[in-house]
């Protein structure tokens, strides 16, 4: 999927990036986790071609970033922001009808399936909802299911990459979770989800790996029970927390970092 080859990123004076490498997997739920400045976003943006490099290579699927053009682009990986504004008024299924456009099918086709994916992600009772007066919680399920649509050909999602600058930042705890459901069967499906959140207990639950960057160098990276540890964390950020693992299950995988 993304590969990231000792890249460098400089702005101005300062140094948003060092060296980094880093190999996204297919079929992977990737979590980058950090504190405020880390570089997280700076990483998260090398991926969308957004940043010049000063050193090294982002690659996608093997081929440059920079050699795809946008509509090959746009049918291979969609980006969901932390925060989306700016909406004209309009009709959530005619925001979503957008997604389509660049896909030869009939109008028919395109309801049908908008239909057909608002009933399964949840958000039906949204479709003839404005846009401008919908939650930031609501707003964000319609993102992703915008994103959703924007990559849809099949049902098998592989070859195809959601990238999520902290989606869940305006969700409640019941959004949270029905969001984070939607990525795992978007991963099922053999798609490909990196994914920025603040929440590190949350997305490391749904997370096949995570990256921590610190002071734009790659701290660490792996399994979460190759990474989530005390002295990773508190390296991270900056914090002296404890591992605090679920009583019925004493696993890693069910641990929780309290600071």
């Amino acid at each position: 999927m993304f590969s990231v080859e000792e890249i460098t990123i400089v702005a101005g004076r300062q140094q948003l990036l060092s060296e980094v490498t880093l190999q996204f997997e297919s079929k992977s739920i990737t979590a980058i986790l950090g504190a405020n400045g880390a570089g997280k976003s700076t990483l998260f943006k090398s991926l969308l071609g957004e940043y010049p490099l000063k050193k090294g290579h982002v690659r996608f699927n093997g081929q440059a970033v920079s050699q795809y053009s946008l509509s090959q682009l746009s049918k291979m990986r969609a980006y969901i922001a932390q925060v989306k504004t700016g909406f004209f008024s309009m009709l959530v299924h005619e925001y979503l009808q957008l997604a389509r456009l660049q896909y030869p099918e009939s109008d028919k086709y395109s309801e049908n399936l908008i239909l057909t994916l608002a009933e399964q992600f949840q958000i039906a009772h949204l479709l003839m909802r404005d846009v401008t007066y919908l939650s930031g919680g609501e707003l964000q399920l319609i993102e992703f299911v915008r994103a959703y649509l924007q990559l849809y050909q099949s049902a098998n999602m592989q070859g195809k990459c959601l990238l999520l600058d902290e989606p869940a930042s305006a969700l409640d705890i019941k959004q949270t979770r029905l969001l984070y459901g939607h990525l795992k069967t978007f991963q099922q499906q053999g798609g490909t989800v990196i994914i920025i959140d603040h929440n590190i207990n949350a997305v490391a639950n749904i997370a096949t790996n995570l990256v921590l960057i610190k002071d734009g160098k790659l701290l660490a990276e792996g399994s979460r029970k190759a990474v989530f540890n005390k002295t990773i964390l508190d390296t991270c950020f900056e914090t002296n927390g404890q591992i605090i693992l679920n009583k019925a299950n004493d696993a890693v995988e069910n641990s929780i970092y309290q600071v």
